[in-house]
């Protein structure tokens, strides 16, 4: 599927989010009983002569007509102003669709120019070619996140994020104090993507849920008795990839090396045993998630994937999903957008959706409107991080507000990492069993278990009790 035609059909995909007819006349709202995912929609939508304004979970968009601005608001911890954009004529515009799940407006007689805003809180602006937009910030950014010409800056509350789909240049300012302008210019047909955040709540009881990993490859289907100590650490089973056989077929390679991460079709290594560890788990209260990665998926189209992820979770009773990267090595923003989006329809609300995203689908900074239909994020592998990176990359506090927990391959858990990863209301999982990589350990020591058993989990607790 075309990028563009991507951007133009965001909301096609939500059933619950079926078109609604719009009101005029300063009537509004959004449809009766309509329901996006992970407690994201489009929540009201009114139509007036000079304004428009479209309201989601997290933002509301005002559209002057009159002075040809977009001003850009967050409603989640609070509701501020966060920019506001010029250069987009219009005068002309009108609401042509809405639903759940997005908010479509035209200009022009024939309509085709549409921007689309989604209940992500993002907003889609088409630019034609030599176009040109400003971003005028009403807020200090505490980070400035460039991957040129994409711009993630956030502040402790929440903020803005740019990116620009097609073919163009940004001219960043001097300096970043409240009224910062970044200028847009399209070298061809290209869209805009302003991203205001966080799109919804945080969730504090399912970041009082402690992800337990495994990722043995010489132990792809872990004991009955494994399981039974695993569950007094956490309430979710990530599977790794050496559930699934190897392209290569059995080899007498190392499991490791064989490529059971990149497959076609998701057959299990010894069915017998996935249905023994799924049905074990699930008596001791955990939620189980096997791998399948759209990033080295080579069995077809997004929707191909999409279908193997359904299918699997009816067959073996999975609760979800963990993904290795989101689709098509780097800066694919468009295409990670679509498989995050179809995968949490077809997992639905209760599926939990795990995504490793260290450098996908861009490699410095991340889109939070992709983040926000994850429940629990891991980043950081083959990184040593930072206190900034801790609370700017890992944490997805007030970003995505999904959990963000830390791959600790390199950076090993320390007391004063938990202490750290605590005070950026982020997470750490509980890697267990042997897995190793390119000689680096997937897994904790004695000793490193010890801390977490005295020190990260009465935190955890505490805080649980705390946001109860």
């Amino acid at each position: 599927m075309n990028k563009m035609t991507v951007l133009m059909m965001m909301g096609c995909w939500i059933a619950a989010g079926a078109a609604a007819a719009v009101d005029g006349g300063g009537k509004g709202g959004a449809p009766a009983g309509a329901q996006g995912f992970q407690g994201m929609a489009v929540q009201d939508v009114r139509e007036r002569d000079a304004v428009i304004e479209v309201q989601t979970t997290g933002a509301e968009f005002v559209f002057d007509k009159v002075n040809n601005v977009i001003d850009c608001y967050q409603r989640i911890p609070l509701r501020r102003k966060v920019a506001a954009v010029s250069g987009i004529v219009l005068k002309e515009l009108r609401v042509k669709a809405r639903s759940a799940s997005e908010c479509t407006l035209v200009t022009g007689k024939e309509g085709k120019a549409s921007i689309v805003i989604a209940m992500d809180s993002m907003m889609s602006l088409p630019l034609a070619a030599k176009a040109a937009v400003t971003v005028a910030g009403a807020y200090k950014p505490e980070y400035i996140g460039i991957e040129e010409p994409h711009l993630l800056l956030p502040d402790e509350q929440g903020g803005i994020g740019a990116y620009l789909v097609g073919a163009g240049q940004c001219r960043l300012p001097a300096a970043w104090d409240t009224g910062w302008q970044v200028s847009y210019t399209a070298d061809a047909p290209s869209h805009l993507l302003l991203s205001v955040f966080p799109p919804r709540p945080f969730d504090w009881k399912q970041a009082c849920e402690t992800m337990v990993h495994t990722f043995s490859w010489k132990n792809p289907y872990p004991s009955d008795e494994q399981l039974k100590e695993w569950s007094t650490y956490g309430s979710i089973l990530a599977l790794h990839s050496w559930i699934w056989k190897s392209p290569k077929g059995e080899s007498k390679e190392p499991v490791m090396m064989d490529d059971s991460w990149a497959v076609a079709t998701y057959v299990p290594r010894d069915e017998k045993e996935m249905v023994r560890v799924v049905e074990t788990a699930h008596r001791l209260g955990m939620k189980v998630i096997p791998y399948m990665s759209p990033y080295y998926f080579t069995g077809g189209t997004i929707d191909d994937f999409v279908k193997a992820v359904g299918e699997c979770m009816k067959k073996y009773k999975f609760d979800g999903v963990y993904f290795d990267g989101i689709r098509e090595r780097y800066n694919d923003i468009m295409g990670a957008y679509e498989v995050t989006r179809k995968t949490r329809q077809a997992i639905g609300n209760n599926g939990i959706l795990y995504i490793h995203a260290t450098i996908s689908p861009l490699k410095k900074i991340y889109c939070p409107f992709i983040d926000c239909y994850a429940d629990y994020l891991l980043r950081g592998e083959h990184r040593n991080t930072s206190e900034d990176s801790f609370r700017w990359y890992v944490s997805s506090y007030n970003l995505g507000n999904a959990v963000g927990t830390l791959c600790y391959d390199t950076q090993r858990p320390t007391s004063e990492m938990i202490n750290l990863i605590f005070r950026v209301n982020a997470r750490l999982p509980v890697w267990v069993d042997d897995g190793t990589w390119n000689e680096k350990e997937y897994f904790l020591h004695k000793p490193e278990m010890e801390l977490m058993k005295a020190e990260y989990f009465p935190k955890l607790k505490k805080e649980a009790a705390t946001h109860k």
